[in-house]
């Protein structure tokens, strides 16, 4: 059942943080073509965080259960 947990931990935040990139991607291209540059690096920092902290919550998920197993 943990192995299980931790695959799911895994793809999850996998999947997530590939369509953040995806979103990043596109929208840094549109951005770059209208000339606004520098923000595309301040909506990366934005991707990253979103996506740290969506694998904190599925981190939490999967220590609240590891505790209740003990």
């Amino acid at each position: 059942m943990l192995w299980i947990n931790i695959v799911w931990l895994v793809g999850l935040t996998s999947i997530t943080g590939g369509i953040l990139v995806l979103v990043w991607y596109f929208v840094g291209l549109i951005l770059e073509k209208l000339g606004f540059a520098n923000i595309v690096f301040e909506l990366l920092k934005m991707v990253v965080f979103f996506f740290l902290m969506s694998s904190s919550e599925q981190m939490k998920v999967f220590l609240k259960y590891l505790c209740n197993l003990y």
